[in-house]
């Protein structure tokens, strides 16, 4: 999956780098349809979705399965707080 990163290698580059180590892989242009091929591969494959790399993905994962923002109510330490 591409990321907003000037750094980042293109995802068809990713996978074919990944093909080259022995790891199967198929770039896949969004997030979406990225994490409905892995879930459907992890139901077949009674496996699981493991997202990793780039923090842009990972934030991308927690936002698609609503696992941020964080939903648990939390009190703010004092230490967080910015003081001028």
């Amino acid at each position: 999956v591409p990321t907003p990163s000037a750094r980042s290698l293109a995802a068809a580059a990713t996978a074919e780098r990944m093909r080259q180590a022995g790891i199967e892989a198929t770039a896949v242009a969004a997030m979406e349809p990225a994490l409905a091929a892995a879930e459907a591969w992890a139901a077949a494959e009674r496996g699981m979705v493991v997202v990793c790399g780039s923090l842009f993905l990972a934030g991308a994962a927690l936002q698609h399965y609503g696992a941020f923002p964080w939903r648990v109510p939390r009190t703010q330490d004092a230490n967080e707080q910015l003081k001028v």
